[in-house]
């Protein structure tokens, strides 16, 4: 069977296109990730989980978090081009 080379082209360049894409959405959170982890830090100060536990917790709920809000703002017109 002979190769399609055009398919691996569009692979290619489909692939550059996401990258592209979750790039800004990455730079966004690194932006934003801060505050919203400094802040969760404030609330669940009382609460006991351990060292580790806090650390999983805050971590991934800033994540989350973080690219939600970016995902968010970028639907406003004019953000997308600054972030």
């Amino acid at each position: 069977m002979k190769r399609k080379f055009y398919l691996d082209h569009l692979k290619v360049f489909l692939t550059v296109l996401v990258i592209f894409h979750h790039a800004g959405q990455a730079y966004g959170a690194y932006i934003v990730h801060l505050l919203l982890m400094i802040g969760l830090q404030f609330m669940v100060d009382d609460v006991w989980m351990g060292a580790f536990g806090k650390f999983v917790f805050i971590g991934t709920v800033t994540t989350i978090e973080s690219f939600l809000l970016i995902w968010l703002l970028r639907k406003i017109p004019g953000v997308k081009k600054i972030i």
